[in-house]
């Protein structure tokens, strides 16, 4: 099940088809200091295999990635306090 807030023209999101896959895997290999070795495979699999969560602007009829964070861990700890 994905969750998703909007707030005003913003998305919170996990519904990874608001991904820009292409995007997070060329920034990951370009960018950043700790997957440049990665292939674009490698970091699609990590996207695929994670709980992503996605902030998305709506603009001009489509969603554009401001920020994407990837959460290795599957299952909420007992100790999280749930909210909402």
């Amino acid at each position: 099940m994905d969750l998703k807030s909007k707030h005003d023209e913003f998305t919170i999101s996990t519904d990874k088809t608001l991904l820009d896959e292409k995007m997070i895997a060329d920034f990951l290999a370009r960018e950043s200091y700790w997957a440049q070795s990665r292939t674009s495979d490698q970091a699609l699999r990590a996207i695929n295999n994670s709980l992503s969560t996605n902030i998305a602007e709506y603009s001009k009829r489509k969603y554009r990635n401001i920020l994407w964070s990837r959460n290795l861990r599957s299952t909420i700890p007992k100790n999280v306090v749930r909210t909402g």
